[in-house]
C-alpha cells in the first residue's frame, strides 16, 4: 500500500516538471530572418536596365540597398519607408517583397499594409487602400 502514494507523487511530480520544461521552450517562426531580392527594370528613355539589390529583414520590414563604395566593395544603405513601419518586435517573418516588371511591393503579411517602390529609388511609398 505504501507503493501507491509514492507512485502517485512520482507520476504527478514528473508531469509538473514536463509542463515547466514545455513553458521554457521558445518557438521561433518559420522562414529566414533576412532575404536578398534583385530588382531589374528596363528604362525606356535610356534604353538600359536599372538594377538594385535589396536586403529585407523579414521580421521588422527594414530594407537596405547595396551600392558600391569608393573601392568597389558593396555596402548596405538604409531605405526609408514613407509613414514608417510598426515598431513592435516580432519573432516570426512578417514582411515579403514581391517584384513585378514595372513595380516592387513591400507587404506586411499579417496586416496587409503595402508599400510600393515605383522606380529604383530609395523610399517605399504607401499603397493606397480603398
Amino acid at each position: 500500500m505504501k507503493l501507491v502514494p509514492v507512485l502517485f507523487i512520482v507520476l504527478f511530480g514528473s508531469v509538473g516538471l514536463f509542463a515547466q520544461a514545455a513553458k521554457a521552450t521558445k518557438v521561433v517562426g518559420a522562414g529566414p530572418r533576412y532575404e536578398i531580392v534583385e530588382v531589374r527594370r528596363t528604362l525606356p528613355v535610356v534604353g538600359g536596365i536599372d538594377r538594385a539589390v535589396i536586403k529585407l529583414d523579414t521580421y521588422s520590414g527594414q530594407t537596405y540597398y547595396a551600392i558600391p563604395d569608393v573601392v568597389q566593395k558593396y555596402v548596405w544603405l538604409n531605405m526609408s519607408v514613407e509613414g514608417g513601419l510598426p515598431t513592435e518586435s516580432t519573432e516570426a517573418p512578417r514582411y515579403r517583397i514581391y517584384v513585378l516588371p514595372d513595380i516592387t511591393y513591400l507587404l506586411n503579411i499579417e496586416t496587409g499594409k503595402t508599400w510600393v517602390l515605383p522606380a529604383i529609388i530609395r523610399t517605399w511609398k504607401p499603397f493606397k487602400d480603398n
